[in-house]
């Protein structure tokens, strides 16, 4: 999800990852909290973070001559391997007790 929603638009990209993901969530009979996988995939469909398609503040960064294009891809795209590492770590267990599983 994360790496998709550098690349297109993030509505887009959490529809078609939740639509695969779901199936294959439901298939593993609870062994992995469908409601916290959805919540995460949502959460990093906001982590556009890269490439200018991805939000229109990166479009707007890439287009001001303050960084180059090579220069904003190789930072956004570790901090979104930051982000999502620290993301599946911390933030599905605590989804998981949240949502009550």
């Amino acid at each position: 999800s994360a790496l998709q929603t550098n690349l297109s638009s993030n509505i887009v990209t959490i529809t078609v990852v939740s639509n695969i993901a779901i199936p294959i969530l439901l298939s593993t009979n609870g062994a992995v909290s469908a409601p916290a996988v959805i919540s995460i995939i949502g959460m990093m469909g906001g982590y556009a973070f890269a490439a200018p398609p991805a939000m229109p503040s990166v479009a707007i960064a890439g287009g001001s001559g303050w960084v180059t294009p090579v220069r904003m891809m190789k930072y956004g795209f570790t901090v979104m391997m930051i982000a999502v590492v620290l993301t599946v770590v911390m933030g599905y267990p605590i989804a998981v007790k949240l949502m009550g599983y």
